[in-house]
């Protein structure tokens, strides 16, 4: 039975190329540390990228979890730690999302398979993917040709950093200037305070090419979500409220909502994929997202998402983000025309770059 013979963790700061777009601008860098497994001849990797991305109480958090409890791995059979519940039992989510990926991610490299096929012998090869383009301001229109050009369908906006009036107007200006069926996210990470303000930006989505709108207020119930569900055909996306509302009560409110999962916040892909059948069950449409994790984390999202269990054709996933890194721990997965290919290399596919220091 393999144990755990080494244990490494690497913190890296990676700088943006340009600053994160959105309600929650500012970040300039990501900020994490890479975990590597070592058993037999083989290493797995787990990325834990804490939000926000450039530090604060939840890297310290992280940090102080890692320092403390990470060589409780070391000389352990690799099968019994995967079926412990005890030994994440505490973790923050980002670190129990790093070392159950890398866990999953040495087992299926032990086994020589990819990682997406030990999980799920029926996992997909090839993704739909949404571009990530920026904030929706003056350059969208740019953003959105460039998307296309490239061979995106789908392109995503951040927005909340104006008025909902103002979104509105952009909006109705862009959508003539759009590269031919091309369709829009838009993610307001809980920007807005105000419902009523929110609900005719919503109500005037009904003509426009936009496929979901995420996160629209800054502390919603259930009850607000469901009073704007009623006022616009477009369909909300969950994300940060699938961490802290009810989550029972907020599928059965919001029909139709799509679920924008993050393994990192939800503490791992196990317990993602567990809500993934969920959704998928009561006819939720299923989006796998980074956030803005390195090259290390992408790859294992890419796998994750390839096991969803999503009946219908499959929307375009989250995991096209690795452009805004400036710098990068190593390849991340090849994203042709809009489609993200997956290999077949063993586990997760993610090998440092070399010349990347492990400690």
């Amino acid at each position: 039975m393999a144990r755990i013979r080494q244990v490494r963790l690497l913190p890296y700061h990676l700088p943006l190329r340009a600053p994160w777009p959105g309600a929650d601008a500012g970040w300039r860098a990501r900020r994490g540390w890479l975990l590597s497994l070592r058993a037999e001849d083989q290493t797995g990797y787990g990325d834990c990228a804490p939000l926000p991305a450039d530090g604060g109480p939840a890297h310290a958090a992280a940090e102080a979890w890692l320092r403390t409890h990470l060589g409780r791995l070391r000389d352990r059979p690799l099968d019994e730690l995967l079926e412990d519940p005890t030994l994440l039992a505490e973790a923050p989510p980002a670190v129990a999302c790093a070392v159950e990926t890398a866990l999953l991610d040495l087992q299926a490299r032990l086994a020589r398979r990819p990682l997406r096929t030990w999980i799920d012998p029926g996992a997909r090869n090839r993704l739909p993917v949404n571009a990530l383009a920026g904030a929706l301001d003056e350059t969208a229109e740019e953003a959105a040709r460039a998307a296309g050009e490239q061979g995106f369908s789908v392109v995503k906006f951040k927005v909340g950093r104006e008025d909902p009036a103002v979104t509105l107007q952009r909006l109705r200006a862009l959508a003539p200037r759009l590269p031919p069926a091309c369709r829009l996210r838009l993610d307001a990470n809980r920007a807005w305070r105000d419902r009523e303000a929110v609900a005719p930006l919503l109500e005037g989505l009904a003509d426009l090419p936009v496929e979901l709108i995420e996160e629209p207020l800054r502390a919603p119930t259930v009850e607000d979500l469901a009073w704007l569900r009623a006022r616009t055909p477009c369909p909300l996306g969950l994300d940060e409220s699938l961490l802290d509302l009810p989550r029972d009560a907020l599928l059965e409110a919001l029909p139709g909502a799509w679920l924008v999962l993050k393994p990192s916040c939800l503490g791992g892909p196990r317990a993602t994929l567990a809500l993934a059948r969920t959704g998928a069950e009561e006819d939720h449409p299923l989006v796998l997202s980074s956030a803005l994790e390195s090259a290390a984390g992408l790859c294992a999202l890419a796998e994750f998402a390839a096991c969803l269990p999503d009946p219908r054709p499959m929307p375009a996933q989250g995991l096209a983000t690795a452009d805004w890194l400036a710098e990068d721990l190593g390849d991340p997965p090849a994203i042709r025309h809009g489609t993200l290919c997956l290999g077949n290399r063993p586990g997760s596919g993610f090998h440092p770059r070399t010349g990347t220091p492990e400690k």
